[in-house]
């Protein structure tokens, strides 16, 4: 259906007809929820919407004579009014489905910034569907796509025709997939715009509040905003003046947090400042994982093949969600009562783990509930997250452990730590030799150096920029570490067997053996824990390439899911160890994980209790016998670990871990410190904004460096083409780094045909000036211009012969990264999909450390003040 189009200036045309207008594209079309690109929102926030709403500073509610006539009185206010700033003429209102409260379309923030309060709302409360009011311009028609019939707002956006006057609210993918029902109407897709600008719905089609209204505003601070979400959760018909009742300017809900320090008195002080940002995290996280559901969704049945439980199969978290849902995550399954007539309206609910998830498509492997699942039953079920405690839970037992147990660290480190003594110098003469390894490249200067400074004295810091060995260096201090603890412990043992036979002349024979049995000098193992599961795993298997006896200890939930080092997993080396402890017990041991593995539920209660005392008994002596053990950070904490000590830590990518996660490993004994990052890269992901503001994403590595902890540079970097390490060698590392690649090294047979703005050096910026866009989580961006910017970079490289495995596409946001995969998925690059094949479009924190031969920078930002560092324009290099 086609109307006239309304003047293009903003508020033209009448209301009438800006109604007609939409109503063209809203009306006649059944209702459907469907979430569009995916709906849910990005896991974590990227930082950019505290421009939403009012500073913290700059409440108050106008000058002049608003300030006179004062704010709006909520006693006297009518019903329908906003939530957050009690604007009530009905032209101005939106309601959100969801919640059926009223917002207005204008910017909270002072001087024209910020978001309006029904985009806050929406982006805060994950919501995406909202109604204008019945008297606004466009009437009450809901914003719904024309083709599809989604009704996520922030997909929205109205699409001219080419040859008529007219136009139609379509959403993003339906413009970007070019329907059939596009095509049949000529509709000019290059014109689509989103219906959401600058964080404020279109003003011609809701308009803000006017002058007279916007200086009695209330205007809430950003803390207060979310405080009341918060509250609505627990009682829906709250207010804000409820909020700020209950504690002067709603403060005393959210008090904030003591800022992080660079030194702390005593060990007490350090853990009363970390606490509260742990646990402001944990609420957040919990909030967040807690928001992620999805209901009324169509499913399919099946059989696990070698569980033979049940399998849900459903599009869950289609989009950016997608990119934070992995395997062996836990989901909950529910079908409310009174959705299906076929299992007699009963409600059903059980828990599983995922199996996979890929293209938004979920297999979610079930556990059993006490009632059977419903099989027959194919629509109205719910999925939503689980969210556990444990690892806020472990940082916080850790930060106790620190401030209460004098073992559970060195001395001379934990005043390190606190800053309240510099830890001593090496002696002159202390620093031992470094050995070749068999299996592992030979060192440069730098990487020597590090390796003997860290055997040398009690914390080391190691900063590693790209490309430059920091895996192979990480792997090398441990062999090393191995070495010196193998013969610090037999020194130990031989002083200890002197003392024996000296006391043995004394006591006789029998005393001599109990003694013996006794005094045996402890296993001085190396504990290496990294932040994320893949960063462990590539340090376990380059510590084993060394020749070290290394064991990776996976989370409990995580044996199902499996790794790239299976040979190394402790619950795999449990089922085939030779120890007294199993004993003749071992082939007991494998044939029952074999049959639980195969027919969960097929032992019975005896033999669960056989398996599970023979696998721990296994599991110790795994561990006994490990030279070093490879962890998360988390992972340090797990109870397997509780009663082992480490004499010494090394922690990979340290700066990508939060203090108070880097501290879960230390604790466990730790004498020996060496810490492996580069500050200069990615830091740690705080999802907490008052926890954030507080310094909780200053990794220990920075702080200490801000100590005067001076660290060990690696300066020879091996994966970039020379001129592009030009750039951050001289922008992040004065200019220190060195290439162990030449420009020959760099040069493929391809390059040729690349006709690169400069010959010889490899990069080119290509300027775009396209708009950016909210994305369908309403909490990240992209920018299609960005996105066909990189496309044809991308294409010029694949017609030249480029292999698609060998090039990357990255960007800082991930509604962006969704873009680009569903825009070439759906077959709208130059090339056919099939020729993408290979191409990894990714994130910058994911594909941090990693590397492809030719990189396309997607930063999917327009260049303005009021933006973060994103906005550089699209850069495209071949390493």
């Amino acid at each position: 259906m086609t109307m006239p189009s309304a003047s293009g200036e903003a508020g033209g045309g009448t209301g009438e007809q800006l109604h007609d207008l939409l109503a063209a594209g809203l009306r006649g079309q059944e209702e459907d929820d469907s979430a569009g690109e995916g709906g849910d929102e990005e896991a974590i926030d990227d930082g950019r919407d505290e421009g939403l709403c009012e500073d913290e500073d700059a409440g108050g509610s106008g000058d002049g004579e608003g300030e006179e006539m004062g704010p709006y009185d909520p006693a006297s206010l009518p019903e329908e009014h906003c939530q957050f700033c009690g604007v009530h003429d009905p032209r101005c209102l939106v309601q959100c489905v969801r919640t059926k409260k009223w917002f207005c379309n204008s910017r909270l923030g002072s001087g024209g910034r910020g978001g309006s309060c029904i985009v806050i709302h929406l982006v805060k409360a994950r919501l995406r569907e909202a109604e204008p009011h019945p008297r606004s311009p466009v009437g009450g028609v809901p914003f719904k796509c024309h083709s599809c019939g989604t009704r996520n707002i922030f997909v929205l956006g109205l699409l001219p025709a080419k040859l008529v006057a007219a136009m139609a609210v379509v959403c993003r993918v339906c413009v970007t997939s070019r329907g059939p029902s596009l095509t049949a109407l000529d509709w000019d897709v290059s014109r689509w715009e989103s219906l959401i600008r600058e964080r404020v719905i279109r003003q011609e089609l809701v308009p803000p509040a006017p002058p007279e209204a916007r200086l009695r505003m209330w205007r809430p601070t950003q803390r207060q905003l979310l405080a009341l979400e918060e509250l609505w959760r627990e009682n829906a018909d709250a207010s804000l003046h409820d909020l700020l009742a209950a504690g002067e300017g709603g403060l005393a809900v959210t008090d904030a947090p003591g800022d992080v320090l660079l030194r702390y008195e005593d060990a007490y002080h350090y853990q009363n400042v970390l606490a509260p940002l742990v646990e402001l995290e944990a609420s957040e996280d919990r909030r967040l994982k807690e928001g992620r559901r999805r209901e009324d969704l169509e499913v399919t049945w099946d059989k696990a093949p070698q569980s033979g439980r049940d399998v849900l199969r459903f599009r869950f978290l289609a989009g950016e969600e997608a990119g934070h849902l992995l395997e062996g995550d836990e989901l909950v399954a529910s079908l409310p009562a009174g959705r299906s007539e076929r299992c007699g309206f009963r409600a059903w609910e059980d828990k599983g783990a995922v199996r996979t998830a890929s293209d938004g498509s979920v297999l979610l492997e079930l556990e059993g509930s006490s009632s059977p699942a419903p099989t027959d039953v194919r629509s109205g079920f719910d999925v939503r997250f689980v969210w556990r405690d444990t690892t806020f839970a472990r940082m916080q037992a850790a930060l106790r452990q620190f401030a209460l147990v004098e073992q559970a660290v060195s001395a001379e480190l934990r005043n390190a730590l606190l800053g309240i003594a510099p830890p001593p110098p090496p002696a002159p003469g202390a620093f031992p030799p470094v050995y070749r390894v068999d299996g592992m490249p030979m060192l440069n200067g730098p990487q020597v150096a590090a390796v003997r400074t860290a055997l040398a004295q009690p914390l080391t810091l190691i900063q590693g920029p790209p490309g430059t060995g920091k895996t192979v260096t990480s792997a090398m201090i441990v062999w090393h570490l191995v070495r010196q603890g193998r013969l610090d412990q037999e020194a130990e043992q031989a002083a200890m067997d002197a003392r024996l036979r000296s006391r043995s002349a004394k006591g006789g024979r029998a005393r001599s053996l109990r003694m013996q049995a006794q005094l045996r000098a402890p296993r001085r193992r190396v504990l290496v824990a990294a932040p994320s599961n893949v960063a462990a795993d590539n340090l376990a298997s380059r510590i084993a390439a060394a020749g070290v006896r290394v064991v990776r200890v996976l989370a409990r939930s995580r044996e199902q899911v499996g790794t790239t080092v299976e040979e190394l997993a402790l619950h795999k080396l449990a089922l085939t160890i030779d120890c007294p402890r199993v004993g003749t017990n071992i082939d007991k041991l494998a044939s029952l994980a074999s049959r639980r593995a195969a027919e969960p539920g097929s032992l019975s209660d005896a033999e669960e209790r056989t398996f599970g005392k023979l696998l721990r008994a296994g599991e110790r002596a795994v561990l006994e016998e490990a030279e070093a053990v490879c962890v998360t950070c988390v992972g340090a904490g797990d109870p397997r670990l509780k009663s082992m000590r480490f004499w010494a830590l090394l922690l990979d990518e340290a700066t990508q871990a939060t203090e108070p996660e880097a501290i879960i490993p230390t604790v466990l004994g730790c004498r020996r410190l060496v810490l492996v990052g580069d500050h200069c890269q990615l830091g740690p992901v705080v999802q907490s904004k008052p926890a954030s503001t507080a310094g909780l994403t200053q990794s220990l590595f920075e702080r200490l460096i801000y100590l005067g902890v001076q660290p060990i540079r690696l300066r020879v970097q091996y994966r970039m083409h020379p001129t592009l390490a030009e750039f951050p060698s001289d922008t992040f590392y004065e200019g220190a780094l060195q290439n162990g690649v030449s420009v020959a090294d760099r040069v493929g047979a391809h390059d040729a045909a690349i006709s690169w703005p400069v010959v010889g050096q490899p990069r080119a910026f290509l300027t775009c000036t396209a708009p950016e866009e909210l994305s369908s989580s309403g909490t990240s961006y992209l920018n299609r211009g960005e996105a066909a910017a990189a496309d044809r970079v991308v294409t010029r490289l694949l017609r030249a012969g480029v292999d698609p495995f060998r090039i990357g596409i990255i960007t800082p946001y991930e509604g962006q990264r969704v873009h680009l995969e569903q825009m070439l998925a759906a077959g709208h690059g130059q090339l056919p999909t099939d020729r993408y094949a290979g191409l990894e479009i990714a994130s910058v924190d994911s594909f941090q450390g990693r590397e492809r031969r030719t990189t396309s920078s997607c930063p999917a930002c327009a260049p303005t003040s009021a933006r973060a560092s994103a906005s550089s324009p699209t850069l495209a290099g071949s390493t």
